[in-house]
């Protein structure tokens, strides 16, 4: 299932969807630390969308972390992922896809437990549904969007 719509949506890309071309939204740099019980987490995937643009980095064994085509501007919808016995979100050899690049394919199912097994972040931050984690991004942008998520 998940082929089918990456397969589709990658054809949309290509063709073009709707017409008119669509305008990427004005980002900014952000980085920053996140932390999970006062220690840093490692290996996280963390994600900023809003309705028209989606981007992730990775964090790493400092808990630091870069979106590297910048956030879009305005309030952006955080999710924070990690996936059990998973230190990093290596590229998909069997998609070809990496899970940032499957995260702008489809910002829903990034972070929701439903699209992972063994999502090790409470869905409080996890899920975009149910996200806690906001952030107006401004322009100039930011190094320390930092996040001090706990396990309960």
């Amino acid at each position: 299932m998940v082929k089918i719509f990456l397969v589709a949506f990658s054809l949309c890309l290509l063709l073009g969807c709707g017409g008119g071309e669509r305008e990427m939204p004005e980002t900014a740099d952000v980085s920053g630390v996140i932390t999970l019980d006062g220690s840093p987490l490692g290996g996280a995937l963390v994600s900023y969308t809003t309705e028209e643009f989606s981007t992730s980095g990775q964090t790493d064994s400092e808990g630091r972390y870069t979106l590297p085509q910048g956030a879009a501007l305005g309030e952006n919808i955080v999710t924070v992922s990690k996936i059990e016995g998973g230190d990093d979100f290596s590229q998909d050899e069997e998609d070809g896809m990496d899970a940032g690049q499957l995260g702008a394919a489809d910002p829903a199912a990034v972070g929701t437990k439903e699209s992972v097994s063994g999502e090790q972040i409470p869905q409080k931050y996890s899920d975009i549904d149910q996200s806690i984690l906001k952030v107006t991004v401004v322009a100039g942008g930011t190094d320390s969007s930092d996040f001090k998520l706990t396990s309960k």
